[in-house]
């Protein structure tokens, strides 16, 4: 009875130690590409984002840009899923640059952490939508950065 009990415990306690890795490893600044398929507005773009994990709450800001021609920063809301899953989604744009004939795409992101070396990659894919239909879809890699001041 005391080996069972031990035994079903375990997944339990690594859950919140994964919960616990996964609370200080995805706060913070992430910085990569965001890429689009065939067929999209441009293929591969500047991305940040910038996490605060409480528990299994994911809230934070997303920036995206393309040279000087593009820019678009919004407030992101998610949750996080067996400790290493992200699902995130644009909310509220704040700021962007003013394109003729472009309409922001807003995104769903599902992203996974992957330990990599000493430090943590999150990557995985997008998809979404603006208000003519859908975007053309694309994946994410992002590694963790030092917070600027």
């Amino acid at each position: 009875p005391l080996l069972l009990f031990l035994t079903s415990l375990g997944p339990a306690l690594w859950a919140q130690s994964a919960s616990k890795e996964v609370t200080s490893s995805c706060s913070g600044r992430w910085e990569g590409v965001l890429t689009q398929k065939k067929g999209g507005f441009i293929p591969e773009y500047r991305m940040v984002l910038v996490l605060s994990v409480s528990g299994d709450e994911v809230s934070g800001l997303s920036e995206v840009w393309y040279g000087e021609s593009l820019y678009v920063k919004s407030e992101i809301r998610g949750t996080v899923t067996r400790g290493l899953f992200l699902e995130l989604e644009d909310h509220q744009v704040l700021n962007k640059k003013d394109l003729r004939d472009f309409e922001y795409c807003r995104k769903r992101y599902q992203l996974i952490l992957d330990r990599v070396g000493e430090g943590y990659v999150l990557k995985g894919r997008w998809q979404g939508e603006t208000d003519r239909g859908a975007c053309v879809p694309g994946t994410i890699r992002l590694e963790r950065r030092a917070s600027r001041v």
